[in-house]
C-alpha cells in the first residue's frame, strides 16, 4: 500500500486530508506540523509521497524541509495557499511533483497524487534504464567513440580509454586524426568525406597510436547519426583490435615454410602414408636413413624400404591405428637399434584416410633407462642408510605411498609394506590434534605447488608419541601438473624436548623479571626490542606484544627515540656497561628521575648480540638528597654562626685577659694571666682548625702545632737563641682528643720557654707526634737545664703540670719523664 506523509500545521485540515487519502486507498502513517519533524519522519518511515504545506510551525518551512528530504528521492507535492512568485520560485528549486493551491477539491487532490506517483515511477524507470544504458555503454566489450563533422572527438567509452591508455580529459575535444599514424591519417582524410556521405563504414582498417607509443591495427565499423532535419549530427563507431590476429596471419604464412623446414631439420623420421601403405610425404631424415632421394620414396610402398619381417610387425600396429582411429605407440628393434613409433590417424570427412608416423631412435634412451635402474638400486641403498625415512607418494586424497625406505619402521614401528598396502595407515597414526593442520598444509602445497615443510606428532605402533619433521617437494610434468611427491620424515622429538625446555626456561626467566619492580628491557643489535618485564609495560603504557619487534622510533616521540638510540649506539660502539641518569615521563603522565643501567651481551663468537637495560626510579632518593642538601646548608649556617660566636667569645676572653695584664703589677700574677690567655688561644686555634677542616671529625695536627708554637714564641718574646723542631706524621684527631692534646702541648712548651733557657741560653724546643701501632705518642722536649730532680711532676703544686696530668688521665693515657738530655715528656694514649 502506498504510504503518504502529511505535513500540515492546521490539524483540522490535516485530519480532513488524511481522511480523503485513506478513502482513496492510501496509508497515512502520521501527520506532522513542523519542518524539522517532517525531515526526521521522512528518514524514519521512507514514505512513497509527501504532501507538504509551505507555511509550518517552527523555524523550518515546507520548502526548507523539502530541501533536506531531497536526498531520499521521495516525490513532494506542495499543498499551499501561497501563489506569489518568490515562493513559487523557491519551491521550484526543490523540483516538486505537484503544486496544489488551497482550497482544492478531493478529485484534484486524487489526480495530483496519481500523477505525482506515476511521474515518480516513470522517472525511476528512466533513471534505471539510463543507468543500464550507461553501464552497457561503459562496459561494452568493444571500444566506442563518436566524432563531429570536423573530426573532433565528442565521446568515448571506458573500453576505448582502457585500450588506448588515456584519461577522458586527455581525449575529448581533440581531433581523432591526432591518434592515427601518418599513413592512417592520409587514409582517414581520404575516406571520412565518403563516410559522412554514405552514412556507414565497414571493415575499415586504421592504425592507432596508444598513449605509451604502441601502435595497434584496428578494424572500424560505424554509422552516422542525423538530426530531425536529416543533417549530419555525429558518428557512432566501434573498432576491434586485430593486431594479434593480423600478426597471427603473417605468422601462419611463415609457419608453413617453417614447418617444412622443421620436418626436414628433425633427425627423427616423419612420413605420411595412405591406408594402403603408399608414402605421400617424407622428410629428409627418412631419405637419408634409406640412402635414397625424396622423389624415390614418394609414391612408393613403405615395404619397399624395410625388411619383410620388420614391415609385418610394424604394419600390424599401423593397421590398428587405421581401424580404431586412435593413435598407437609401440617400440621395436632392428639390428642393434631400438625405435619408438607413434602412429597418428588423420580423418577426412569422418573416415581415416592417412596415417602420420613419427619414428625415433631410442637406443640411447634405452641405455639410459638401464642406468636409471642401476641408479634406483643405489638410491634404495642410500635411503636405507641415511637417518631419515625417504618416501614418494601420489598426489591423491590419501597421499598413497608408492615408495618408502625401511627407516620408516624405526620411526613408526610399522614396516614399509604396511604403508604401501594400506593407504590409510599414514593418516591414522597422525596425532588427532594435528590431523586438520597437516591436511591443510598438504592442500596448500598442492594448490601453490610449493615445498611442504611441517612438524607434527605421530603415534607409533607401541603407543609412543613422537614429533616428526615432514619435508616434501612436488614433481611436475611439462604441463605443470603435480605427478608425484618426494620427501623425507625425520624424528625431531629430542629437538622438540629441547625447545620445550627452552620455553620453560624462558617462562621462568620472564616470570622472574616480571616480579622485579624496576622496568627491564632487552634489545638486539638492530635496536629492536626482544622482550621486557611487566614494570616496563607499565612504564611505556603498552602491552608486550606492542613493544616486542619494534624500535624506539615506533614507540616514543621522534626526539626521545633519537636520544635513546644515540645512547644505545654509544654502548654498542664501546661494549660493556653504561650508567646514566635521565628524566622520564611514565605512561600516567608523572615525571620521574631514573638511573639507566645497561650492559651488552654477546653471542658464542663474542660478537655483540644486543643489550639489557634496567631503569631504577630514584625520584624519592633525589627528593631526599635535595632535602638533605637543604638541611646541610641550614646546619652549615648554624655551625658558621656557632663558630663565629665561639671565636668572638674566645677573642673577648683573650682580650679581657690582655687588658687585665695592663693593670697587674705583680709579676707572678702577670704570668698567671698570660698563661691563661695562652690556654684560651690554644682552644680558639683548635676550634678554628675544626671549623676549617674538610671533615668535622679530623684535625690536621701538623699545621696546628706549628701555629701554636709560633704564637707562644711570639707571646713570650722568644729570640732566635731558642729554635723550634716539629715532627708530626699521620696524626689526625677528633675534637675530644685535639683539645686535651693542644692544652698539654701549650703547657709543656710554655714551661720549656720559661724555665729551660735562662740567661739567654741557646737551645731547642722539640714537639714530636706520631703513631706507634694502635697508639699515639706525643713527645714535648727541650735541651735546656732540665727539670730539677727534687720536683715530682705528678705531684706538683703548679697549675700547669697539674693540668697536664689531668688531661693525660682524660685521654686514658700515661705520661713519662726523661731527664737524660734536658727535659722530655712522653705521653702515650690509644689512637681514637
Amino acid at each position: 500500500m502506498v504510504k503518504i506523509l502529511v505535513v500540515e500545521d492546521e490539524y483540522v485540515e490535516a485530519l480532513d486530508i488524511k481522511k480523503s487519502l485513506e478513502s482513496f486507498g492510501y496509508q497515512v502513517p502520521c501527520i506532522v506540523a513542523h519542518g524539522e519533524e517532517a525531515s526526521e519522519k521522512a528518514h524514519q518511515i521512507k514514505p512513497d509521497l509527501i504532501l507538504m504545506d509551505i507555511v509550518l510551525k517552527g523555524n523550518v518551512d515546507g520548502i526548507d524541509a523539502a530541501f533536506k528530504i531531497k536526498e531520499l528521492d521521495i516525490p513532494v507535492v506542495y499543498l499551499t495557499a501561497h501563489s506569489e512568485e518568490p515562493t513559487v520560485k523557491r519551491a521550484k528549486l526543490t523540483e516538486p511533483f505537484g503544486y496544489l493551491l488551497k482550497p482544492f477539491q478531493a478529485k484534484e487532490l486524487s489526480l495530483t497524487i496519481e500523477m505525482a506517483l506515476y511521474k515518480a515511477k516513470m522517472e525511476k524507470n528512466i533513471k534505471k534504464n539510463q543507468e543500464k544504458f550507461r553501464l552497457l555503454y561503459e562496459n561494452a566489450p568493444l571500444p566506442y567513440h563518436s566524432i563531429n563533422s570536423d573530426g573532433i572527438i565528442l565521446d568515448v567509452n571506458e573500453t576505448w580509454l582502457t585500450k588506448m591508455g588515456f584519461k577522458r580529459g586527455e581525449v575529448l575535444g581533440r581531433f581523432f586524426i591526432e591518434f592515427l599514424t601518418p599513413a592512417s591519417q592520409k587514409k582517414f582524410k581520404t575516406n571520412f568525406p565518403q563516410f559522412k556521405k554514405t552514412g556507414q563504414i565497414s571493415n575499415f582498417e586504421l592504425k592507432l597510436v596508444k598513449k605509451d607509443g604502441t601502435i595497434i591495427t584496428t578494424l572500424f565499423e560505424g554509422k552516422v547519426s542525423y538530426d530531425l532535419d536529416g543533417k549530419f549530427k555525429h558518428t557512432n563507431c566501434i573498432f576491434q583490435d586485430i593486431t594479434q590476429s593480423r600478426k597471427a596471419y603473417h605468422e601462419l604464412e611463415k609457419s608453413k615454410e617453417k614447418l617444412k623446414g622443421v620436418l626436414n631439420a628433425s633427425s627423427d623420421s616423419i612420413f605420411l602414408i595412405d591406408t594402403s601403405g603408399i608414402l605421400i610425404q617424407v622428410n629428409d631424415a627418412v631419405a637419408r636413413r634409406f640412402n635414397v632421394t625424396l622423389s624415390d620414396m614418394i609414391g612408393s610402398h613403405i615395404k619397399d624400404f624395410i625388411p619383410e619381417e620388420v614391415f609385418k610387425n610394424r604394419w600390424k600396429y599401423f593397421k590398428k591405428a587405421i581401424d580404431t582411429g586412435e593413435e598407437v605407440f609401440f617400440e621395436d628393434k632392428r639390428d642393434e637399434t631400438y625405435f619408438a613409433h607413434y602412429a597418428y590417424p588423420i580423418e577426412v570427412d569422418g573416415q581415416v584416410n592417412f596415417l602420420a608416423v613419427y619414428s625415433r631412435d631410442i637406443t640411447q634412451q634405452k641405455l639410459a633407462e638401464d642406468k636409471i635402474r642401476e641408479s634406483e638400486a643405489r638410491y634404495r641403498l642410500i635411503s636405507e642408510t641415511i637417518p631419515v625415512a625417504v618416501y614418494s607418494s601420489q598426489p591423491d586424497e590419501k597421499s598413497t605411498n608408492i615408495l618408502i625406505s625401511g627407516k620408516i619402521r624405526q620411526l613408526t614401528g610399522y614396516n614399509r609394506d604396511e604403508f604401501i598396502e594400506n593407504p590409510d595407515l599414514w593418516s591414522s597414526i597422525i596425532h588427532p590434534d594435528d590431523v586438520e593442520d597437516v591436511w591443510n598444509e598438504i592442500k596448500k602445497q598442492r594448490r601453490d605447488k610449493s615445498i611442504l615443510d611441517i612438524e607434527y606428532r605421530i603415534k607409533t605402533r607401541n603407543g609412543k608419541i613422537k614429533w616428526i619433521r615432514d619435508r616434501a617437494t612436488p614433481v611436475m610434468n611439462e604441463k605443470g601438473t603435480i605427478i608425484q611427491i618426494n620427501g623425507f620424515m625425520e624424528d625431531i622429538s629430542q629437538r622438540k624436548k629441547m625447545e620445550d625446555d627452552l620455553k620453560s626456561q624462558f617462562l621462568f626467566f620472564q616470570n622472574l623479571i616480571d616480579i622485579i619492580p624496576y622496568p627491564i628491557f632487552y634489545k638486539d643489535s638492530d635496536y629492536i626490542y626482544q622482550g621486557c618485564n611487566q614494570a616496563f609495560e607499565n612504564f611505556i603504557g603498552k602491552s608486550r606484544d606492542e613493544i616486542i619487534g619494534k624500535t624506539d622510533y615506533q614507540i616514543y616521540p621522534p626526539k626521545l627515540a633519537a636520544n635513546y638510540q644515540e645512547k644505545d649506539w654509544k654502548l654498542f660502539q664501546n661494549p660493556g656497561t653504561q650508567v646514566y641518569e635521565a628524566p622520564v615521563t611514565y605512561a600516567d603522565g608523572t615525571q620521574h628521575i631514573v638511573i639507566f643501567n645497561k650492559a651488552t651481551y654477546s653471542e658464542e663468537n663474542n660478537n655483540t648480540a644486543g643489550l639489557i637495560g634496567i631503569m631504577v626510579d630514584i625520584t624519592d632518593r633525589k627528593e631526599f638528597e635535595d632535602k638533605l642538601k637543604d638541611s646541610l646548608k641550614e646546619k652549615e649556617s648554624l655551625i658558621r654562626e656557632i663558630h663565629h660566636r665561639v671565636k668572638n667569645n674566645m677573642q673577648i676572653i683573650s682580650s679581657l685577659l690582655s687588658l687585665q695584664l695592663d693593670y697587674v703589677d705583680d709579676s707572678k700574677s702577670y704570668e698567671l694571666f698570660q698563661e691563661s690567655r695562652n690556654r684560651v688561644k690554644s682552644m680558639a686555634m683548635i676550634h678554628e682548625k675544626l671549623y676549617m677542616a674538610d671533615e668535622l671529625s679530623k684535625i690536621d695536627f701538623q699545621d696546628f702545632i706549628e701555629n701554636l708554637l709560633f704564637e707562644l714564641f711570639a707571646n713570650y718574646g722568644v729570640s732566635s737563641h731558642i729554635s723550634k723542631n716539629i715532627y708530626v706524621k699521620e696524626v689526625e684527631l677528633d675534637i675530644s682528643t685535639a683539645v686535651p692534646c693542644a692544652l698539654i702541648i701549650n703547657e709543656l712548651v710554655t714551661n720549656s720557654i720559661k724555665h729551660a733557657f735562662s740567661h739567654e741560653r741557646s737551645g731547642e724546643v722539640r714537639v714530636s707526634f706520631h703513631k706507634s701501632y694502635d697508639n699515639l705518642v706525643l713527645k714535648v722536649s727541650d735541651n735546656g737545664v732540665g727539670l730539677p730532680e727534687d720536683i715530682d711532676f705528678k705531684n706538683t703544686k703548679t697549675l700547669g703540670l697539674q693540668l697536664v696530668n689531668t688531661l693525660v688521665k682524660q685521654l686514658e693515657g700515661k705520661i713519662e719523664l726523661d731527664r737524660s738530655q734536658g727535659t722530655c715528656f712522653i705521653i702515650t694514649f690509644k689512637s681514637p
